[in-house]
Protein backbone atom coordinates (compact mmCIF):
# COMPACT_ATOMS: atom_id res chain seq x y z
CA UNK A 1 0.00 0.00 0.00
CA UNK A 2 1.40 3.49 -0.90
CA UNK A 3 1.65 5.46 1.67
CA UNK A 4 1.54 9.55 0.23
CA UNK A 5 1.24 11.06 -2.99
CA UNK A 6 3.52 10.86 -5.88
CA UNK A 7 6.18 13.95 -5.98
CA UNK A 8 4.59 16.04 -9.10
CA UNK A 9 1.27 15.59 -7.47
CA UNK A 10 2.38 16.80 -4.05
CA UNK A 11 3.97 19.90 -6.03
CA UNK A 12 0.39 20.64 -8.00
CA UNK A 13 -1.10 20.16 -4.78
CA UNK A 14 0.64 22.87 -2.92
CA UNK A 15 0.59 25.53 -6.37
CA UNK A 16 -3.43 24.79 -6.80
CA UNK A 17 -4.15 25.66 -2.80
CA UNK A 18 -1.57 28.21 -2.82
CA UNK A 19 -3.29 30.11 -5.85
CA UNK A 20 -6.48 29.72 -3.98
CA UNK A 21 -5.26 31.81 -1.06
CA UNK A 22 -4.03 34.86 -3.71
CA UNK A 23 -7.65 36.76 -4.72
CA UNK A 24 -8.92 35.99 -0.97
CA UNK A 25 -5.59 38.41 0.23
CA UNK A 26 -6.64 40.49 -2.36
CA UNK A 27 -10.06 41.16 -1.34
CA UNK A 28 -8.84 41.86 1.99
CA UNK A 29 -6.40 43.96 1.32
CA UNK A 30 -8.92 45.87 -1.28
CA UNK A 31 -9.94 47.91 1.45
CA UNK A 32 -6.62 49.59 1.67
CA UNK A 33 -5.42 49.45 -1.77
CA UNK A 34 -9.00 51.45 -2.83
CA UNK A 35 -9.36 53.61 0.73
CA UNK A 36 -9.41 56.74 -1.07
CA UNK A 37 -12.27 56.03 -3.89
CA UNK A 38 -14.09 53.95 -1.23
CA UNK A 39 -13.94 56.60 1.36
CA UNK A 40 -14.87 59.02 -1.10
CA UNK A 41 -18.05 56.70 -1.99
CA UNK A 42 -19.09 55.90 1.22
CA UNK A 43 -18.22 59.29 2.91
CA UNK A 44 -17.11 58.32 6.44
CA UNK A 45 -13.78 59.22 7.64
CA UNK A 46 -14.13 55.68 10.21
CA UNK A 47 -14.30 53.28 6.96
CA UNK A 48 -11.16 51.65 7.61
CA UNK A 49 -12.01 50.71 11.54
CA UNK A 50 -15.71 49.56 10.75
CA UNK A 51 -14.18 47.30 7.80
CA UNK A 52 -11.08 45.85 10.21
CA UNK A 53 -13.56 45.43 13.03
CA UNK A 54 -16.42 44.03 11.10
CA UNK A 55 -13.91 41.65 9.59
CA UNK A 56 -11.86 40.79 12.68
CA UNK A 57 -14.99 39.96 15.22
CA UNK A 58 -16.34 36.79 13.19
CA UNK A 59 -12.77 35.57 11.92
CA UNK A 60 -11.72 35.76 15.99
CA UNK A 61 -14.47 32.75 16.67
CA UNK A 62 -14.59 31.38 13.09
CA UNK A 63 -10.69 30.67 13.14
CA UNK A 64 -10.98 28.65 16.12
CA UNK A 65 -14.08 26.87 15.88
CA UNK A 66 -13.76 25.73 11.95
CA UNK A 67 -10.30 24.83 12.44
CA UNK A 68 -11.38 22.36 15.28
CA UNK A 69 -14.45 21.33 12.72
CA UNK A 70 -11.62 20.48 10.27
CA UNK A 71 -9.52 18.58 12.44
CA UNK A 72 -12.32 16.53 13.28
CA UNK A 73 -14.08 15.81 10.47
CA UNK A 74 -11.48 16.61 7.55
CA UNK A 75 -10.90 19.92 4.96
CA UNK A 76 -12.65 18.34 1.94
CA UNK A 77 -16.02 18.85 2.73
CA UNK A 78 -15.08 22.49 4.63
CA UNK A 79 -13.21 23.81 2.33
CA UNK A 80 -15.55 24.52 -0.56
CA UNK A 81 -17.99 25.54 2.09
CA UNK A 82 -15.11 28.24 2.99
CA UNK A 83 -14.88 29.48 -0.36
CA UNK A 84 -18.19 29.61 -1.09
CA UNK A 85 -18.47 31.85 2.11
CA UNK A 86 -15.52 34.07 0.41
CA UNK A 87 -17.47 34.19 -2.81
CA UNK A 88 -20.52 35.35 -1.43
CA UNK A 89 -18.64 38.12 0.29
CA UNK A 90 -17.22 39.35 -2.84
CA UNK A 91 -20.53 39.26 -4.67
CA UNK A 92 -22.05 41.28 -1.80
CA UNK A 93 -19.18 43.63 -2.02
CA UNK A 94 -20.09 44.24 -5.62
CA UNK A 95 -23.60 45.10 -5.11
CA UNK A 96 -22.93 47.44 -2.50
CA UNK A 97 -20.26 49.66 -4.44
CA UNK A 98 -22.87 49.56 -7.15
CA UNK A 99 -25.94 51.25 -5.05
CA UNK A 100 -23.09 53.11 -2.73
CA UNK A 101 -24.37 51.12 0.52
CA UNK A 102 -22.25 51.33 3.61
CA UNK A 103 -24.14 49.21 5.54
CA UNK A 104 -23.85 46.28 2.64
CA UNK A 105 -20.34 46.53 2.26
CA UNK A 106 -19.84 46.39 5.69
CA UNK A 107 -21.80 43.13 5.74
CA UNK A 108 -20.12 41.49 3.61
CA UNK A 109 -16.66 42.15 4.86
CA UNK A 110 -18.31 40.44 7.65
CA UNK A 111 -18.97 37.37 6.15
CA UNK A 112 -15.51 37.49 5.03
CA UNK A 113 -14.30 37.23 8.40
CA UNK A 114 -16.11 33.95 8.28
CA UNK A 115 -14.03 32.21 5.73
CA UNK A 116 -11.11 34.71 4.67
CA UNK A 117 -8.11 33.49 6.75
CA UNK A 118 -9.78 30.61 7.87
CA UNK A 119 -9.30 29.06 4.60
CA UNK A 120 -5.84 28.97 5.54
CA UNK A 121 -6.56 26.59 8.26
CA UNK A 122 -7.99 23.78 5.96
CA UNK A 123 -4.86 24.66 3.57
CA UNK A 124 -2.80 23.62 6.33
CA UNK A 125 -5.17 20.88 7.16
CA UNK A 126 -4.86 19.08 3.67
CA UNK A 127 -0.94 19.70 3.74
CA UNK A 128 -0.32 17.68 6.74
CA UNK A 129 -3.02 14.98 5.93
CA UNK A 130 -1.64 14.85 2.22
CA UNK A 131 1.94 16.01 1.89
CA UNK A 132 5.26 14.06 2.77
CA UNK A 133 7.17 15.32 5.88
CA UNK A 134 9.67 17.08 4.11
CA UNK A 135 7.24 18.47 1.69
CA UNK A 136 5.65 20.65 4.72
CA UNK A 137 7.44 23.54 4.94
CA UNK A 138 7.24 24.27 1.55
CA UNK A 139 3.86 24.15 0.97
CA UNK A 140 4.09 26.51 4.20
CA UNK A 141 5.99 28.32 2.56
CA UNK A 142 4.50 29.25 -1.08
CA UNK A 143 1.01 29.52 1.42
CA UNK A 144 2.61 32.31 2.50
CA UNK A 145 4.42 33.51 -0.60
CA UNK A 146 0.55 33.55 -2.67
CA UNK A 147 -0.87 35.28 0.86
CA UNK A 148 1.97 38.34 0.54
CA UNK A 149 1.47 38.37 -3.22
CA UNK A 150 -2.36 38.73 -2.78
CA UNK A 151 -1.16 41.91 -0.77
CA UNK A 152 0.88 43.24 -3.72
CA UNK A 153 -1.51 42.48 -6.70
CA UNK A 154 -4.21 44.26 -4.25
CA UNK A 155 -2.06 47.18 -4.26
CA UNK A 156 -0.43 47.06 -7.86
CA UNK A 157 -3.23 46.50 -9.88
CA UNK A 158 -6.71 47.08 -8.27
CA UNK A 159 -6.25 50.99 -8.42
CA UNK A 160 -5.27 51.15 -11.82
CA UNK A 161 -8.30 48.41 -13.04
CA UNK A 162 -10.72 51.14 -13.42
CA UNK A 163 -14.33 51.63 -11.53
CA UNK A 164 -14.47 50.27 -8.11
CA UNK A 165 -17.01 47.77 -9.33
CA UNK A 166 -14.27 46.27 -12.02
CA UNK A 167 -11.52 45.78 -8.91
CA UNK A 168 -14.10 43.13 -7.37
CA UNK A 169 -15.35 41.58 -10.53
CA UNK A 170 -11.57 40.86 -10.78
CA UNK A 171 -10.91 39.37 -7.41
CA UNK A 172 -14.42 37.48 -8.00
CA UNK A 173 -12.98 35.72 -11.26
CA UNK A 174 -9.93 35.24 -9.23
CA UNK A 175 -11.63 33.42 -6.74
CA UNK A 176 -14.04 31.30 -8.93
CA UNK A 177 -11.52 30.32 -10.87
CA UNK A 178 -9.46 29.10 -7.83
CA UNK A 179 -12.64 27.11 -6.41
CA UNK A 180 -12.58 24.94 -9.70
CA UNK A 181 -9.11 24.17 -9.72
CA UNK A 182 -9.24 23.17 -5.83
CA UNK A 183 -12.66 21.09 -6.79
CA UNK A 184 -11.59 19.54 -9.92
CA UNK A 185 -7.93 18.99 -7.99
CA UNK A 186 -9.56 17.62 -4.70
CA UNK A 187 -11.86 14.87 -7.20
CA UNK A 188 -8.95 14.04 -8.92
CA UNK A 189 -6.79 13.08 -5.72
CA UNK A 190 -9.75 11.64 -4.39
CA UNK A 191 -10.01 9.43 -7.10
CA UNK A 192 -6.27 8.46 -7.36
CA UNK A 193 -6.34 7.54 -3.61
CA UNK A 194 -8.90 5.43 -3.94
CA UNK A 195 -7.76 3.32 -7.14
CA UNK A 196 -4.23 3.23 -5.64
CA UNK A 197 -4.82 2.70 -2.15
CA UNK A 198 -2.99 5.80 -0.90
CA UNK A 199 -4.20 6.48 2.72
CA UNK A 200 -3.48 10.47 4.19
CA UNK A 201 -0.76 11.03 7.06
CA UNK A 202 -3.85 11.30 9.64
CA UNK A 203 -4.82 7.98 8.84
CA UNK A 204 -1.82 6.16 8.95
CA UNK A 205 -0.77 7.69 12.19
CA UNK A 206 -4.60 6.13 13.47
CA UNK A 207 -3.72 3.05 12.20
CA UNK A 208 -2.57 0.31 14.70
CA UNK A 209 -2.59 -3.18 14.61
CA UNK A 210 -5.94 -2.98 12.79
CA UNK A 211 -6.29 -2.31 8.55
CA UNK A 212 -6.32 1.32 8.21
CA UNK A 213 -9.91 0.87 6.81
CA UNK A 214 -11.15 -0.79 10.10
CA UNK A 215 -9.52 1.29 12.32
CA UNK A 216 -11.22 4.78 10.43
CA UNK A 217 -14.46 2.78 10.37
CA UNK A 218 -14.89 2.80 14.22
CA UNK A 219 -14.36 6.34 14.76
CA UNK A 220 -18.01 8.34 14.88
CA UNK A 221 -18.25 12.26 14.21
CA UNK A 222 -18.71 12.28 18.20
CA UNK A 223 -16.03 10.12 18.84
CA UNK A 224 -13.51 12.35 16.00
CA UNK A 225 -15.05 15.64 17.82
CA UNK A 226 -14.05 14.38 21.77
CA UNK A 227 -10.48 13.43 20.28
CA UNK A 228 -9.81 16.15 18.30
CA UNK A 229 -10.69 18.35 21.45
CA UNK A 230 -8.45 16.01 23.56
CA UNK A 231 -5.45 16.45 21.25
CA UNK A 232 -6.17 20.64 21.78
CA UNK A 233 -6.61 20.29 25.23
CA UNK A 234 -3.23 18.14 25.59
CA UNK A 235 -1.02 20.67 23.01
CA UNK A 236 2.22 21.48 24.58
CA UNK A 237 3.44 24.48 26.51
CA UNK A 238 6.19 23.96 23.72
CA UNK A 239 3.41 24.34 21.41
CA UNK A 240 1.88 27.78 23.31
CA UNK A 241 5.66 28.93 23.12
CA UNK A 242 5.90 28.96 19.80
CA UNK A 243 2.83 30.28 18.99
CA UNK A 244 2.85 33.24 21.59
CA UNK A 245 6.39 33.83 19.26
CA UNK A 246 3.89 33.83 16.02
CA UNK A 247 1.14 35.98 17.37
CA UNK A 248 3.13 38.81 18.78
CA UNK A 249 5.41 39.23 16.00
CA UNK A 250 2.72 39.02 12.96
CA UNK A 251 0.15 41.11 15.43
CA UNK A 252 2.46 43.83 16.23
CA UNK A 253 4.34 43.71 12.49
CA UNK A 254 0.19 44.47 11.10
CA UNK A 255 -0.15 47.12 13.97
CA UNK A 256 3.06 48.89 12.47
CA UNK A 257 2.28 48.16 8.91
CA UNK A 258 -1.18 49.77 9.30
CA UNK A 259 0.07 53.18 10.37
CA UNK A 260 3.75 52.74 8.01
CA UNK A 261 2.53 55.16 5.44
CA UNK A 262 1.41 57.50 7.68
CA UNK A 263 4.09 57.29 10.09
CA UNK A 264 7.35 57.03 7.51
CA UNK A 265 6.12 59.66 5.89
CA UNK A 266 5.77 61.84 8.91
CA UNK A 267 9.27 61.13 10.42
CA UNK A 268 11.35 60.97 7.32
CA UNK A 269 9.65 63.51 4.91
CA UNK A 270 8.33 61.33 2.21
CA UNK A 271 5.22 61.73 0.43
CA UNK A 272 2.50 59.07 0.75
CA UNK A 273 3.06 57.76 -2.83
CA UNK A 274 6.68 57.64 -2.25
CA UNK A 275 6.40 55.11 0.82
CA UNK A 276 3.59 53.16 -0.59
CA UNK A 277 6.39 52.78 -3.44
CA UNK A 278 8.76 51.29 -0.29
CA UNK A 279 6.23 48.82 0.94
CA UNK A 280 5.79 47.65 -2.25
CA UNK A 281 9.24 46.74 -2.55
CA UNK A 282 9.00 45.73 1.08
CA UNK A 283 6.27 42.94 -0.04
CA UNK A 284 7.67 41.93 -3.64
CA UNK A 285 11.10 41.33 -1.61
CA UNK A 286 9.19 39.49 1.36
CA UNK A 287 7.58 36.97 -1.74
CA UNK A 288 10.67 36.18 -3.76
CA UNK A 289 12.38 35.58 -0.65
CA UNK A 290 9.53 32.86 0.30
CA UNK A 291 9.59 30.93 -3.32
CA UNK A 292 13.31 31.04 -3.27
CA UNK A 293 13.19 29.92 0.62
CA UNK A 294 10.74 26.95 -0.88
CA UNK A 295 12.99 25.96 -3.36
CA UNK A 296 15.68 25.48 -0.97
CA UNK A 297 13.23 23.91 1.96
CA UNK A 298 13.74 20.15 0.86
CA UNK A 299 16.84 20.02 1.89
CA UNK A 300 16.93 22.07 4.66
CA UNK A 301 16.73 20.35 8.35
CA UNK A 302 16.58 22.94 10.50
CA UNK A 303 14.38 26.00 9.92
CA UNK A 304 14.29 27.08 12.90
CA UNK A 305 17.59 28.92 11.94
CA UNK A 306 15.95 30.70 9.19
CA UNK A 307 13.19 31.63 11.69
CA UNK A 308 15.96 33.00 14.20
CA UNK A 309 17.49 35.60 11.47
CA UNK A 310 13.74 36.44 10.22
CA UNK A 311 12.97 37.60 13.77
CA UNK A 312 16.26 39.45 13.96
CA UNK A 313 15.88 41.06 10.74
CA UNK A 314 12.54 42.30 11.92
CA UNK A 315 13.87 43.74 15.61
CA UNK A 316 16.68 45.11 13.29
CA UNK A 317 13.94 46.97 11.15
CA UNK A 318 11.94 48.46 13.91
CA UNK A 319 15.73 50.10 15.44
CA UNK A 320 16.34 51.83 12.24
CA UNK A 321 12.99 53.04 12.76
CA UNK A 322 13.22 54.36 16.08
CA UNK A 323 16.90 55.78 16.24
CA UNK A 324 17.73 56.88 12.94
CA UNK A 325 17.18 60.27 11.24
CA UNK A 326 18.78 59.99 7.84
CA UNK A 327 15.86 60.03 4.79
CA UNK A 328 17.33 57.21 3.41
CA UNK A 329 16.70 54.95 6.68
CA UNK A 330 12.78 54.63 5.31
CA UNK A 331 13.65 52.52 2.25
CA UNK A 332 16.14 50.32 4.44
CA UNK A 333 13.23 49.85 6.73
CA UNK A 334 11.02 48.40 4.16
CA UNK A 335 13.68 46.21 2.55
CA UNK A 336 14.93 44.64 6.07
CA UNK A 337 11.26 44.18 7.06
CA UNK A 338 10.53 42.63 3.67
CA UNK A 339 13.68 40.24 4.62
CA UNK A 340 12.08 39.59 7.87
CA UNK A 341 9.08 38.51 7.06
CA UNK A 342 10.17 36.53 4.23
CA UNK A 343 12.65 34.07 6.26
CA UNK A 344 9.68 34.14 9.24
CA UNK A 345 6.63 33.42 8.55
CA UNK A 346 6.83 30.40 7.22
CA UNK A 347 8.94 28.96 8.98
CA UNK A 348 7.51 29.70 12.23
CA UNK A 349 4.44 28.50 10.88
CA UNK A 350 6.29 25.27 10.04
CA UNK A 351 7.60 24.76 13.65
CA UNK A 352 3.70 25.52 14.80
CA UNK A 353 2.35 23.00 13.16
CA UNK A 354 5.29 20.67 13.63
CA UNK A 355 5.05 20.50 17.44
CA UNK A 356 1.36 20.49 17.65
CA UNK A 357 0.98 17.21 15.87
CA UNK A 358 -0.39 15.43 12.59
CA UNK A 359 -3.94 15.44 14.23
CA UNK A 360 -4.02 19.34 14.59
CA UNK A 361 -2.97 20.64 10.95
CA UNK A 362 -5.85 23.15 10.88
CA UNK A 363 -6.31 24.18 14.88
CA UNK A 364 -2.45 24.81 15.23
CA UNK A 365 -3.04 27.74 12.85
CA UNK A 366 -6.36 28.95 14.09
CA UNK A 367 -5.47 29.32 17.02
CA UNK A 368 -2.51 31.51 16.54
CA UNK A 369 -4.34 33.49 13.60
CA UNK A 370 -7.61 34.12 16.38
CA UNK A 371 -5.24 35.38 19.14
CA UNK A 372 -3.67 37.28 16.75
CA UNK A 373 -6.48 39.77 16.15
CA UNK A 374 -7.04 39.85 19.71
CA UNK A 375 -4.03 41.39 20.16
CA UNK A 376 -4.01 43.32 17.17
CA UNK A 377 -7.28 45.13 18.18
CA UNK A 378 -5.41 45.70 21.78
CA UNK A 379 -2.65 46.75 20.49
CA UNK A 380 -3.92 49.50 17.45
CA UNK A 381 -5.89 51.85 19.43
CA UNK A 382 -1.92 52.32 22.01
CA UNK A 383 -0.33 52.92 18.80
CA UNK A 384 -2.82 55.51 17.88
CA UNK A 385 -2.57 57.58 21.58
CA UNK A 386 1.07 57.24 21.28
CA UNK A 387 1.41 58.49 17.55
CA UNK A 388 -0.54 61.69 18.48
CA UNK A 389 1.91 62.59 20.68
CA UNK A 390 5.48 61.41 19.37
CA UNK A 391 5.03 58.94 16.12
CA UNK A 392 8.42 57.54 16.17
CA UNK A 393 7.68 56.60 19.84
CA UNK A 394 5.79 53.76 18.88
CA UNK A 395 9.04 52.16 17.11
CA UNK A 396 9.92 51.45 21.08
CA UNK A 397 6.94 49.03 21.31
CA UNK A 398 6.93 47.44 18.54
CA UNK A 399 10.90 46.77 19.15
CA UNK A 400 9.83 45.63 22.66
CA UNK A 401 7.18 43.24 21.36
CA UNK A 402 9.33 42.05 18.93
CA UNK A 403 11.68 40.95 21.44
CA UNK A 404 9.24 39.36 23.44
CA UNK A 405 8.54 36.84 20.16
CA UNK A 406 12.31 36.42 19.59
CA UNK A 407 12.48 35.33 23.07
CA UNK A 408 10.11 32.71 22.75
CA UNK A 409 11.68 31.46 19.83
CA UNK A 410 14.55 30.89 21.48
CA UNK A 411 13.34 29.27 24.26
CA UNK A 412 11.31 26.84 22.19
CA UNK A 413 14.74 25.96 20.52
CA UNK A 414 16.82 25.10 23.31
CA UNK A 415 14.07 23.63 25.20
CA UNK A 416 12.71 21.71 22.78
CA UNK A 417 13.96 21.89 19.11
CA UNK A 418 17.37 21.65 19.78
CA UNK A 419 19.94 23.59 17.59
Amino acid sequence: MKKELPMYQQILHILVLSFMLTPNLMFNASVNALSPQLKAMFQNDAFNNLCYTTTAVPAIFSLIIVAFIIDAVGARVVMPILQLINLTATIISIVAVKKGSLTLFLVGRGIFGLGGETTYTGQSKIFVMLLSKNMQPIAYTMGMAAMIAGDLFAVLILPISGPITNSYVLILGLQVLGTLCVLFYSYYVGRYQKEHQVVSRTQIVVASNETVEEQVKQFSMKEKLITTFKQIKNLSVWYWTMAACRIVSTAIYKVYDSRSVISLSSIFNYTSPEVKRFIVYQNALACALLVLLALVQYKLTKVQYVAFVGQSCMIAAMLVFTLSNKKSSCLAICLINGVGLGLSVSTTNSLIVGLAGTGLGASAVGFVYSFRFVIISILTPVAQKIAAYAPRDNGWMYFGIHIVSLLCLILTVVKKLGF
